[in-house]
């Protein structure tokens, strides 16, 4: 139904890309994929960077739920 792009360097998980197919959309795929990544970068201690302008909406829009795990950038 859909996909993150990803790539973990050192101690960083990279979010590159996130997609959805068009019918599965409002269907909180997206929610799901995002809840997954976060998910998996706590579990394994890793700092997360949000280039994937939907992960960084997410990000930027809820702060607080992501301070543990946002590695900004400038």
């Amino acid at each position: 139904m859909g996909e993150m792009v990803v790539a973990i360097f050192g101690d960083c998980l990279t979010v590159y890309h996130t997609h959805v197919i068009t019918e599965a959309e409002g269907k909180g795929y997206a929610r799901q994929l995002l809840d997954a990544m976060v998910a998996c970068v706590r579990e394994n201690k890793l700092w997360a960077m949000p280039l994937c302008p939907c992960v960084r909406a997410q990000f930027k829009h809820n702060p607080d739920a992501y301070a543990d795990i946002w590695k900004r950038y400038s």
